[in-house]
């Protein structure tokens, strides 16, 4: 929290006469008002002396007939003793320093200082005005009071102070003690003043005593003041929960204290209220206005801070030191209580599927001793991709693990990539020595919920293509394979499909290659030999219903939407953890199509909730808005 707002918390604190504290002043030298405090040595400050070994003070109570030895060592480094005496009184002091001369002290040694010990505070006491008295307007009000203690200083024991509504301000510091004082103020009909008589001794122990007086009309009447409010309204944000780390408050301040409005903060709480810490600050003076509350990173929810709500605390303060409202303690009520997100990001791992096999390179696009890794990571609020020194970073860490079951962050967790967008493919180098492993792919959002997809476990081996084994030439058939991906991608698909053929010649039982031979048939237009091909590698066994889908695809855009559906249906029935966001798409497009608008809706809100903002989200979000114009 801000210095300054504490500071003008305590002020406002300080204006009523029965929490009203005053500092205690410095004491005077020669003085101390606790039974421990430190002495500092002048001779020794004037000697210049930065070491005193041997050093010895003797210190005995005014009417002692001997020197006991009180401390037997100096503290050279701060040129200080640190006393303790067992009462309060008059003491007499002589410091011994050998390397300056000084021999041990006899009975008839005089004292080389005197020290009062006293703990006792002033007596003070307001004579006039009294108590609740009415001055007439433009009088000068003269203060009237006593004062007395044993060690009074009566040049320096007063100071005054007078409080108007919520402001404090001094009249007279370290004045003489005289016992009256005429104080500068020419209030108006109506105004209340609290006055205060601060009183110290040369000790610096504090008293007070106080009074009150209004100002009236010159006919003695008193007229009723317009009460001095300062009030803060906040609206709670857009859908009444926290979604993001930074969230935006519209507020209107009303004030009719004499001080002008300094700021609006926000005091936050996310263990009931047992802490709070400072959340934001307007500054801007507006009594409307906006202010943003922004979530530290170190608040964020993780796996061992799983709060569900976060108390919220708004103060408007003036430059006067008024609040809305007190400074939140430990249990004091929110202002509002917002619930936060707790629902972790969707991620879905498009490759690899668990059963494959890593070859020591050779995936696709040839990339030696590296696995493709393809995801998909769906949130309102993902971490947001950002640069970072010159870096991308974004919300999606990849790990590589031996135990599929294991907890999160697990230590048998190695990371193999981190900090990347939301959507991507990249290739990681495996560098391990296990026959099988499995990728875990995490996503964070700004809110600090963890989404985890893995993939089942995938067979590691050292160079051998894993293709079925009926004696081809499996090398040969993965070389075609990559080279026909190859052509595919430039655009090169009459020259593509021949390797696609031979490949499959000598690895007929691939669902892989069907897949691929049949993505580049449906590039050139041939839609009955790719939905045959795509029939086979569904029979085959769909992983992750990339086979399957792309045959609904395939259907869909030869006329066959039932055939379509119940393909996409059957994706949907399946992917509840990781949704399928093309599959739902082209389901709701074949839903709404056949006038079946209400089984539409349903799956363009899935979409909405699920897929990033953009593309397919923002799509389904205008899908959903017309739907309501038909309903």
């Amino acid at each position: 929290m801000p210095r300054w707002f504490v500071i003008s918390a305590l002020l406002v604190l300080a204006a009523s006469s029965a929490a009203q504290t005053f500092p205690q002043r410095k004491p005077q030298a020669g003085y101390a008002n606790t039974l421990k405090f430190e002495w500092l040595s002048e001779r020794a400050h004037k000697a210049q002396a930065e070491s005193l070994g041997g050093a010895r003070l003797y210190l005995r109570s005014v009417g002692e007939k001997t020197w006991p030895l009180s401390i037997a060592e100096f503290d050279a480094g701060a040129l200080a003793w640190h006393i303790t005496v067992a009462t309060a009184g008059r003491y007499e002091v002589i410091e011994q320093f050998p390397l300056l001369g000084d021999d041990a002290p006899q009975a008839t040694t005089a004292a080389q200082n005197t020290l009062v010990v006293d703990a006792t505070a002033p007596k003070v006491e307001i004579i006039a005005p009294a108590l609740g008295a009415a001055l007439p307007e433009g009088a000068r009000p003269t203060l009237k009071y006593s004062a007395s203690d044993d060690h009074l200083d009566p040049q320096r024991a007063i100071d005054i102070y007078a409080t108007e509504d919520e402001a404090t301000r001094a009249h007279g510091t370290s004045i003489p003690n005289d016992g009256a004082y005429e104080l500068d103020i020419n209030g108006k009909p109506g105004q209340r003043f609290a006055i205060y008589v601060v009183c110290a001794d040369r000790a610096g122990n504090v008293s007070f005593a106080s009074t009150t007086f209004t100002f009236t009309r010159p006919d003695g009447t008193t007229p009723v003041l317009p009460e001095n409010t300062l009030r803060l309204s906040v609206a709670p944000p857009q859908g009444g929960r926290l979604e993001f780390r930074r969230a935006e408050f519209k507020y209107v301040v009303e004030n009719t204290t004499p001080g002008k409005l300094a700021a609006v903060e926000i005091m936050f709480s996310v263990d009931d209220g047992r802490t709070w810490e400072f959340g934001g600050k307007s500054a801007s003076g507006a009594l409307t206005g906006v202010i943003a509350f922004e979530l530290p990173y170190t608040q964020r929810r993780s796996a061992t801070r799983t709060y569900e709500n976060v108390r919220l605390a708004f103060m408007a303060v003036t430059d006067r030191g008024a609040l809305s409202r007190p400074i939140p303690k430990e249990g004091d009520a929110a202002d509002m209580t917002l619930p936060v997100d707790t629902n972790a990001p969707v991620v879905f791992v498009e490759n690899p599927f668990g059963g494959d096999e890593f070859i020591g390179g050779m995936r696709y696009d040839d990339t030696r001793g590296k696995l493709i890794v393809a995801w998909n990571a769906h949130d309102l609020n993902l971490e947001p991709l950002s640069d970072k020194q010159g870096a991308r970073r974004g919300p999606v860490n990849i790990y590589l693990t031996t135990k599929p079951a294991s907890p999160l962050l697990d230590p048998s967790w190695k990371l193999l990539a981190g900090e990347l967008p939301a959507t991507d493919t990249i290739a990681v180098k495996l560098d391990t020595s296990a026959p099988e492993a499995c990728v875990v792919v995490t996503a964070i959002d700004e809110l600090g919920n963890i989404g985890v997809a893995r993939t089942g476990i995938f067979a590691i081996s050292a160079g051998r293509a894993i293709l079925p084994a009926r004696g081809e030439d499996e090398t040969a058939a993965a070389s075609c394979w990559h080279e026909a991906i190859a052509l595919q991608k430039q655009g090169k698909l009459a020259a593509a499909l021949p390797l696609y053929d031979k490949a499959l010649k000598l690895a007929p039982g691939s669902a892989a290659l069907m897949h691929d031979k049949a993505c580049c048939l449906v590039a050139t237009g041939k839609l009955d030999d790719a939905q045959a091909l795509l029939e086979k590698a569904v029979v085959l066994g769909d992983k992750g219903a990339t086979y399957r889908y792309s045959l609904a695809v395939v259907l869909y855009k030869r006329g066959k939407s039932e055939d379509a559906r119940k393909h996409l249906e059957a994706i949907a029935a399946d992917d509840a953890n990781e949704p399928h966001i093309k599959a739902r798409m082209l389901l709701a497009t074949i839903h709404q199509r056949a006038g079946r608008l209400k089984d539409a809706v349903t799956l363009w809100e899935g979409v909405v909730k699920n897929a990033p903002e953009g593309g397919d989200g923002k799509a389904a979000a205008k899908l959903l808005a017309w739907a309501r114009t038909q309903q």
